[in-house]
C-alpha cells in the first residue's frame, strides 16, 4: 500500500475527519463519529491501526485550519507538529482537503517547519 500522507481535520462539530494520501494524489478519506468526545490522537490511531499501518509509515502530515471551532483547530494543530517533530516529518497547513495539492506543498516542505493556526472567526472565550 503506498498512502503515506496523513491528513486531519478536526474542524466539525462531533466528527474527526482523516485522510491518507498517495504520492501521486490517490486518497482514502474517513470520518469518525466523536459525540463521546475522545482525544483526536485516539481517532488518528484507531485509523492507522485500521489500515495496518504504523506512525514509521507516515512521510507528512496536512492539517485542515481556517475553518472549524477554535478550540479544534488549536488541538489539530497541536497533534500535527507534535506528530511531525517527534516522527521527524514534515507538516503543512491546508485550507480544503485536495490531494494533489497536498502531495505538492509537503514535497516543498521540510521536517524543521511547524504549522501556525489559522482561525475562521475570533475566540469567544467566557462569552
Amino acid at each position: 500500500m503506498d498512502f503515506r500522507l496523513l491528513y486531519i481535520d478536526n474542524s466539525q462539530e462531533e466528527v474527526a475527519s482523516l485522510g491518507m494520501v498517495k504520492d501521486e494524489g490517490g486518497f482514502f478519506l474517513r470520518e469518525y463519529n466523536n459525540k463521546t468526545r475522545r482525544p483526536l490522537l485516539y481517532f488518528v490511531d484507531k485509523f492507522l491501526s485500521g489500515k495496518k499501518m504504523s506512525w514509521t509509515q507516515i512521510k507528512g502530515l496536512a492539517v485542515r485550519v481556517g475553518v472549524g471551532r477554535f478550540t479544534a483547530t488549536r488541538i489539530a494543530v497541536t497533534v500535527a507538529n507534535t506528530l511531525s517533530l517527534t516522527c521527524n516529518i514534515p507538516v503543512i497547513a491546508v485550507s480544503d482537503f485536495n490531494p494533489k495539492e497536498i502531495v505538492k506543498k509537503i514535497s516543498r516542505s521540510s521536517s524543521t517547519t511547524y504549522v501556525s493556526a489559522k482561525y475562521s472567526g475570533t475566540a469567544r472565550i467566557g462569552q
